[in-house]
């Protein structure tokens, strides 16, 4: 995932929706862009145009449908996809699911 990609993730993870002329980007509701995220938007611009011009998407949780951010997690349901299997894992923080997480205890010499 580009920087791009990563950052128009978790802008769409907060509920803030982004466009494009071809030139400049823009972003609705206002309200919910920090003066982080503008700068980071600012600073990614062209990569965002270029995101923006394609049809970029990101993915959808699962469960309610909402976008996950850059590392696919889900800010309603507090879950998050498994980084090798793509499941739920149960939680937002943890990063592998149950199966993923006891073949790699299964795979660790002891």
């Amino acid at each position: 995932m580009t920087p791009a990609e990563a950052l128009y993730a978790d802008l769409r993870s907060k509920g803030i929706d982004l466009e494009t002329d071809g030139e400049r980007v823009r972003w609705r509701p206002a309200a919910l862009v920090s003066p982080r995220d503008a700068l980071l938007i600012r600073n990614n611009r062209e990569q965002l145009v270029v995101l923006l011009r394609v049809g970029g998407s990101v993915r959808a949780c699962p469960n309610c449908g909402r976008p996950l951010d850059s590392a696919a997690r889900c800010p309603c349901c507090f879950d998050r996809l498994c980084n090798r299997c793509g499941r739920l894992t149960g939680s937002y923080c943890i990063r592998l699911c149950f199966m993923c997480g006891y073949l790699d205890d299964e795979e660790s010499p002891v």
